[in-house]
Formats: C-alpha cells, structure tokens, sequence
C-alpha cells in the first residue's frame, strides 16, 4: 500500500487539528486507492492489448499454429506475471481466444511501449519468439516485424542485432527451410517433428492416397490420388533429409567456456538469449537448432557474429 496519499493529507489535515488530520489521512487514503486502481487498469490493459498483438502477428500467414499459440501463452504469461498478476493466470488462454477479434493489436501495444526503451526492447524479442517458434519468419511476418521495430521506436542497431539471434537470413538456406515448412504442413507434422513422426505420419497418408486404393474409382480421382500420393513421397524424402547445406562454417557459444566455437550436431550450445544449455540434434544442421526455451538461434554464420 502507497503511504504518501495518507502522509500528504495528514500533514495539510494537522493545520487544522487532531480531527483534520485524520480527516485528511483519510482524504489522502482515497487519492492512494484511485492511484492504484488506475495503475492496475493500465496494466491489464497492456495485457489485453499484447495478447491481440502476439495474435495478429500469428494471423499474418495463416492459421494459428498449435507451436505459435504455446508460445503466446508463455510469452503473455511472461509479461503478466512482471505486472504482479494484473490478470488471474488461469484468464489468458480465454484472453487470446478473444483476442482474435481486436483490430490493430500491434500498432496499439507498439503505441503503449514505446516511450520505454527498455520494454520495447522486451517486447520485440517476444514477437520475435512468436515469429520464429515453427521455423524461420516468413516474408509477410518479417513484413510486420520491420513496422513493428518501427513502431516501438527501436533504434537500428538494435534491430538488426535482434532479427540476427531469431531470423536466419542466408537464401539457400532460407528457399530449402521453406520446402521443408511445405512438406511438414502437407504431411501434417511440425517443421522440428522427429523421424519417427514423419514415418508414421507418411504410413498414414500413403496408404490412404495409394493409386491401388483407388483404381476402382473414376479417372480423374485416380489422378488426383496418385498427385497426392506423389506429393506425400516427395515431402517425406525432404523431411526425412535432415541435412542443410551450410555454405559457410557455424558457431555456437560453447556451454562449458563460454567461447564461440565451431559449431557440430550432438554438440552442446549456450542460448545467446535465455542462456540454456542445448545439445545439437545429431540429425540436424546446427543452422537450424533453436533454443526450446526462447526459440533463439543456436548457430551462426561468421559474417552473422558480427552483428551480435
């Protein structure tokens, strides 16, 4: 409780006696009460408006992924429990099922940040973990970063530094990650499913699209089933290809020195974010190892690191 109300009015009510003083620790007891009150509305708010930009920035390239949505929970629980609770935990995931609904989410919460520096800082990596939590920013969501960064009033440097620990800008890899982010939708599975989940999730689908399932059928369904069935082959020999070219040598910050090195699956790795350790999967290219805590970057490109 905020004593300085109650001081202030006591010290003007003691000009005019015992009464006075205590009518004035009451008087200032009130204005103490509508301060808080009102600070509390400002929180919650900033609550209800982050929760629609997170969704909004989701919305950008479709449908909001089970990935995206975890993310925005622990991202929205992040920034409520910093405001000591100014919603009931257990109110968010209503919040962001209603928050689909709320237009310029964005723009508002931008607007409500970014006198400071520090939070807008804050806030960016969270939209950046929104981005990045089922496989790299796309071009529409990198669309709405830029005017984000924009809006929150960060300065470049900061920007570029931020984008460089979430958003891997190399083409090659950026073109073959996006294939990969096609296959996994087409097969159902998420871009970081293991092995085991693509198998099984191309029985499934292969055996409902094979030709031979269909040969009964009219021709021009038959066509369409062995499309598909060729689609699902192609997808499945992509994901089950876990190799990225790297065109040049990868770094990691090595967990037990704290010194950049190079960087090789089954390799443990230092999150530059959040600093967990994380141990390379020896399937994957570390280029494309994320941090499951921050969806951070693991490994960088030399020419990256200079950004950092």
């Amino acid at each position: 409780m905020n004593w300085y109300g109650k001081l202030i009015g006591g010290s003007i009510g003691m000009m005019f006696g015992g009464f006075g003083a205590a009518a004035g620790a009451a008087v200032g007891h009130y204005f103490d009460r509508k301060k808080l009150a009102a600070l509390r509305r400002e929180q919650q708010k900033l609550v209800v408006l982050a929760a629609a930009a997170f969704v909004e920035l989701s919305l950008t390239d479709g449908a909001v992924t089970p990935a995206e949505e975890k993310t925005v929970l622990s991202v929205l629980t992040e920034l409520n429990t910093g405001l000591d609770s100014a919603l009931p935990p257990c109110e968010l995931p209503e919040l962001f099922r209603q928050a689909h609904g709320v237009a310029h989410g964005g723009e508002q919460f931008a607007h409500s940040v970014s006198k400071d520096p520090a939070l807008a800082e804050r806030a960016f990596l969270w939209f950046l973990r929104i981005a990045a939590s089922d496989g790299n920013p796309n071009q529409v969501e990198m669309q709405f970063l830029s005017r984000l960064a924009d809006q929150l009033r960060l300065p470049a440097l900061t920007t570029n530094r931020l984008f460089t620990l979430y958003v891997r800008q190399n083409g090659s890899f950026t073109d073959l990650e996006k294939d990969r982010r096609e296959a996994a939708s087409l097969l159902g599975v998420s871009v970081t499913a293991t092995q085991e989940e693509i198998r099984q999730a191309y029985r499934t689908l292969s055996l409902r699209y094979h030709p031979d399932r269909h040969a009964d059928l009219a021709p021009e369904i038959l066509e369409l089933a062995t499309e598909r069935f060729t689609q699902i082959q192609k997808a499945y020999q992509l994901l089950g290809d876990k190799r990225m070219p790297d065109t040049q040598p990868s770094f990691r910050l090595d967990a037990k020195t704290r010194q950049l090195v190079p960087a090789e699956p089954g390799q443990i790795a230092d999150c530059l974010v959040c600093g967990q350790a994380v141990r390379l999967l020896p399937d994957v290219s570390p280029l494309s190892a994320r941090c499951p805590s921050c969806q951070a970057r693991l490994a960088f490109v030399r020419d990256e690191l200079a950004n950092l």
